[in-house]
């Protein structure tokens, strides 16, 4: 496996993309009303709709449970020891990141797609590193 690549690719453009549209894309974030000011003119695209609410609040979740995936299949290999249903550990992790919500902190919003989202892009990056990374 190519650490490097693998990290690059399946750990950090993810995290960054997440980044991006949460800060280009949605103005009623956090992280929005610390780096800008009342008056910044973000998000850059007003968009609208179905597509653009999986856009703005499903596919950052889905970047970052992409990442950890990713990062935790590469401590995994470097570790080197074979860890029983290790992929089912991965998808209790990203979803209980999202089902935390329902009961531990106020002001967040648990929704179904989200959970969705972030079980989803555990599967899918276990299994492009699986098959195309490791060899």
């Amino acid at each position: 496996m190519n650490y490097r690549r693998v990290l690059f690719c399946y750990c950090l453009l993810p995290l960054l993309a997440g980044t991006l549209i949460y800060l280009l894309f949605r103005n009623d974030s956090w992280l929005h009303d610390r780096l800008f000011d009342q008056d910044t003119r973000l998000p850059l695209l007003g968009m609208e709709g179905m597509i653009a609410d999986i856009v703005k609040y499903q596919l950052p979740d889905f970047c970052w449970s992409f990442s950890l995936t990713a990062a935790l299949v590469v401590w995994k290999n470097w570790w080197g020891r074979p860890i029983p249903f290790f992929l089912l550990y991965i998808i209790l992790i990203a979803a209980g990141s999202e089902l935390i919500q329902l009961s531990v902190f106020n002001g967040f919003t648990f929704d179904i797609r989200d959970l969705f989202a972030a079980v989803l892009a555990a599967v899918l990056s276990f299994f492009l590193i699986i098959k195309y990374e490791i060899h």
